[in-house]
């Protein structure tokens, strides 16, 4: 599960605790994360392995754009993605 979907269920099981409800196990999910996780680290180790023949110093990121400040005061705050 992502960030976002994690979170919902915490605050659904939460809103089900105060309500006095007993929630769901979660034992279905369970099963396919432990498959899912093993299949993960299986391929994460073959890339790994191919990776640290190729890896050399580079730069880890590329093609950031950086502004240099105008002198002065601003109110405004301009954040580019």
């Amino acid at each position: 599960m992502g960030g976002r979907a994690e979170r919902n269920e915490f605050l659904l099981l939460h809103a089900f605790q105060k309500a006095g409800y007993v929630p769901p196990n979660k034992h279905q999910y369970e099963h396919k994360k432990k498959t899912q996780s093993t299949e993960k680290a299986i391929a994460e180790d073959e890339q790994e392995e191919h990776v640290d023949e190729k890896s050399s110093k580079k730069a880890q990121y590329t093609g950031g754009l950086v502004l240099e400040p105008k002198k002065g005061l601003f109110f405004v705050h301009c954040w580019v993605l």
